[in-house]
C-alpha cells in the first residue's frame, strides 16, 4: 500500500511511504521518504491561492525559448499571455490543504491549487501547488509557489508533458490480410 505523507493534513510534496504486509496481513515495515518538520512550522499561508496562481502564470509568461529532449531534438516552448489575467475563485473546500479551483483565464482548464509542504535542504516550506494547462493542451506545468515568509517565490516548475517526435505508418487493418 502506497501512502502519501501528510503533515497536519497537508501533503508533503513528492514524499511517499510504502507499507508492506506479511501473509497474515500483519505490517512488516514501512519504508519510504522521511523529513523532519520543526516545531512551530506554520501551515497558515501568507499568500492567497489567487496570488499564487497569478505568480505561477507570470512565471510561465516569462519563460519561453526552446528545450531539448534526451535525443537532442529541439522543441519550442509554448507561450501564454497573462497580462489581463486575474484569477478568480471558482470553488474552495474547508480542508487543511485548502483545495481550490480558480478561473482558467488564458489557460485550457480551470486551475487547481492546494497547499503542500515542500522540503528544501535546510528547512521545509509552505507552498501552493498549481497545475496550469496551456491552450490546446500544448503543455502542462506543475508549479509550486511559496506561501510562507518569502511569498511568491517559484520553488518548483516542471512540465508534465512528455514529448516524442516520430513517424510511422498506421493501418486500419493488417496489410497482410486482404
Amino acid at each position: 500500500v502506497h501512502l502519501h505523507q501528510l503533515y497536519r493534513g497537508l501533503p508533503v510534496f513528492q514524499m511517499t511511504r510504502t507499507v508492506r504486509f506479511d501473509v497474515q496481513s500483519q505490517p512488516v515495515d514501512a519504508p519510504g521518504d522521511n523529513a523532519s518538520i520543526p516545531d512551530g512550522f506554520s501551515i497558515e499561508p501568507r499568500l492567497t491561492a489567487e496570488e499564487a496562481v497569478l505568480a505561477a502564470a507570470q512565471h510561465l509568461a516569462r519563460s519561453g525559448g526552446t528545450t531539448h529532449n534526451q535525443f537532442g531534438e529541439t522543441f519550442e516552448l509554448p507561450k501564454v499571455d497573462v497580462a489581463d489575467y486575474r484569477p478568480e475563485l471558482v470553488a474552495g473546500f474547508p480542508l487543511p490543504s485548502r483545495p481550490t479551483v480558480l478561473s482558467k483565464g488564458p489557460f485550457e482548464n480551470a486551475v487547481p491549487a492546494h497547499l503542500v509542504v515542500f522540503i528544501e535542504p535546510n528547512k521545509p516550506r509552505l507552498a501552493w501547488q498549481t497545475v496550469l494547462t496551456l491552450p490546446n493542451y500544448t503543455d502542462q506545468y506543475l508549479i509550486l509557489v511559496s506561501a510562507d515568509e518569502r511569498t511568491g517565490e517559484i520553488l518548483y516548475a516542471k512540465s508534465t508533458t512528455h514529448r516524442i517526435k516520430a513517424k510511422g505508418l498506421v493501418y486500419e487493418f493488417s496489410p497482410g490480410i486482404a
